[in-house]
């Protein structure tokens, strides 16, 4: 009959025809064995702590709800501000000196020991603190801990004077220039190339390379401690520069805000990329801004950054 003769032509096998059957059901069994276990294998579950679940949540309405990014982003700016002002609610404040606490007695008086470390790196290798405000120039420190903790600062530094420079010697006065002395030549940070850079001395072709890089990215320099963050960059450098560097914040390449894209903005390294991107968004659904301050409003700049940033934003 003709059902058998399809049967036999289409479901009869060879020897080598039924060992690779063998072998494709055998995966496929292995396959579904494994689907299985990990199915319905049990888990190890982990306990997650009240802050972790918070940030947990705040990242998963960040990636399913990017619509409301503003909101919860400030949602999660209130929780992280109020756990910070509970903790600071339980500081024990106490008269202290910046210029010589330690970390233990910051990491007292609420600051968490990274910030404690970078103040006393701050006042070792740039400069002491003369007056309580000058704190609010540590990289990332809170701006309402340091208002907080200005009561209480006692800086027994006083701050030095200027020192003028003259010709004139404590009991003697020279007539005209010394023929003998070279005369020293002040460079301007955002203007010196490699090589006026490597003629003061104790800059070397690393520093001024590297100097020269950081210049270009941040475009220009606005205040000679932005120095600092040269990698590497030691104490007999900085003294150097301080003596024979000035620096012309004229010359400082302005980002217009309401201009920009996303790439311009987000190169820029003050920024990372998520806030040059809110700051655009923001732009688009509020309209142009009418100061740099505004960017304060879309809740993803801190103060710190802020005073930053704020030299190389403007507003047409």
């Amino acid at each position: 009959m003709w059902w058998k003769r399809v049967v036999r032509n289409y479901f009869t096998f060879n020897t080598r025809e039924r060992r690779g059957l063998l072998v494709l059901m055998s995966f496929l069994f292995l396959l579904i064995s494994v689907h299985l276990y990990l199915k319905f294998s049990p888990t190890e579950r982990f306990e997650l702590s009240v802050e972790e679940s918070e940030r947990l949540d705040f990242i998963a309405s960040r990636i399913y709800a990017p619509e409301k990014e503003d909101k919860s982003t400030q949602q999660f700016d209130e929780i992280k501000h109020s756990s910070t002002a509970k903790d600071r609610s339980k500081v024990n404040w106490k008269s202290f000196d910046p210029n010589s606490a330690n970390v233990e007695l910051f990491m007292h008086l609420g600051l968490d020991s990274f910030i404690a470390s970078r103040i006393i790196n701050y006042r070792e290798k740039v400069k002491p603190f003369y007056e309580p405000e000058d704190m609010l120039v540590v990289y990332d420190i809170d701006s309402i801990w340091v208002q907080t903790a200005i009561p209480y600062m006692d800086i027994k530094l006083e701050k030095p004077k200027e020192k003028s420079f003259s010709n004139k010697k404590k009991g003697k006065q020279e007539f005209g220039p010394n023929p003998m002395k070279k005369p020293v030549i002040m460079v301007d940070l955002n203007m010196a190339d490699t090589n006026s850079l490597m003629n003061i001395r104790g800059i070397g072709g690393y520093f001024a390379g590297q100097i020269v890089e950081l210049r270009e990215a941040l475009g220009g320099f606005y205040h000679l401690e932005q120095l600092m963050e040269v990698y590497r960059m030691n104490e007999t450098a900085m003294d150097a520069l301080a003596l024979y560097s000035y620096i012309d914040s004229s010359k400082v390449k302005k980002i217009d805000l309401n201009t920009c894209g996303v790439e311009q903005l987000g190169q820029h390294p003050y920024l990372s990329w998520r806030q040059a991107r809110i700051i655009v968004n923001y732009r688009q659904q509020h309209g142009n801004y009418q100061a740099s301050e505004e960017i304060l409003s879309t809740d993803v700049i801190p103060d710190s950054v802020y005073r930053k940033i704020a030299p190389y934003l403007s507003v047409e």
